[in-house]
């Protein structure tokens, strides 16, 4: 059985000097891009420090596999690292200091060790599986249960173009009418929950069965937040799905309100 601490401990340093290769190249503002798509972009940062981290990774657990967002994937049988270098390229590309690096390690697909640094704001949250999750050096733990007429609800609506996307809004709009205010961005508030920065976080981008993209966004929150005592939920709408992080109660009021 692996030392799933001592591993944790390794990660840390591999996370942090990563960030500041980040923090580098966001404060000189000097790297090159192109677009993955329409509107996605990636720079040679995301590059250079997917293939640093994927390097010493490799020399803390050798048999362990890797899910990566810009270079090749090559999953191993039961151990696999995922790695996204820049979690909001767009805003690191365009000076905005919202952005994190984000490493888990994950065991039968299901995290067991996790890393998500913002390198500006030098706040690492990390988790190990039955161990807590702390920010920096502060255990998390969940926030005050506030009824959801006064929740803070944080929504990552992922692509909102076309028909296909509609429920969407609709889900939007029931939840808009019963909290207090909602916030909308890429999944960057998610690890903030615990913080008391939001109540509930929603996410409908997921896919079924989860993209690559998914697995590198997803799987870091998921062992921080599930650690410091929030529940997850992933909720069937028609034929799509939605994730949701907050407590018990709140999660079956969602059940209820959108049917």
């Amino acid at each position: 059985m692996l030392d799933l601490q001592s591993i944790s401990h390794d990660v840390k340093p591999i996370v942090l000097e990563a960030g500041s290769m980040i923090s580098k190249a966001w404060e000189k503002h000097q790297f090159r891009s192109h677009l993955k798509d329409d509107r996605d972009i990636v720079t040679d940062t995301d590059t250079e420090v997917e293939e640093y981290i994927r390097k010493e990774l490799y020399k803390v657990l050798p048999q362990a596999g890797f899910i990566v967002e810009e270079g090749k994937t090559e999953m191993g049988s039961e151990y696999n690292w995922t790695i996204d270098p820049i979690d909001g390229t767009k805003y690191f590309a365009t000076q905005v200091p919202l952005f994190f690096t984000q490493v888990a390690l994950l065991r039968d697909n299901e995290p067991v060790i996790s890393a998500v640094y913002n390198p500006i704001s030098k706040q690492l949250f990390s988790a190990v599986k039955d161990n807590g999750s702390y920010m920096n050096e502060a255990k998390l733990a969940m926030h005050v249960d506030v009824p959801l007429s006064k929740c803070i609800i944080h929504f990552d609506l992922g692509e909102t173009f076309g028909k296909e996307n509609m429920w969407k809004y609709d889900i939007f709009q029931k939840l808009s009418e019963k909290c207090y205010r909602v916030r909308v961005t890429a999944g960057y508030l998610a690890p903030y929950l615990p913080l008391g920065t939001i109540d509930i976080s929603i996410n409908t981008a997921i896919e079924t069965p989860f993209s690559i993209k998914n697995i590198t966004d997803l799987a870091p929150h998921k062992l921080i937040l599930t650690e410091a005592g929030y529940d997850e939920a992933q909720i069937v709408v028609g034929s799509n799905s939605m994730l949701i992080w907050s407590s018990q109660r709140h999660i079956a009021e969602i059940r209820a309100l959108i049917g």
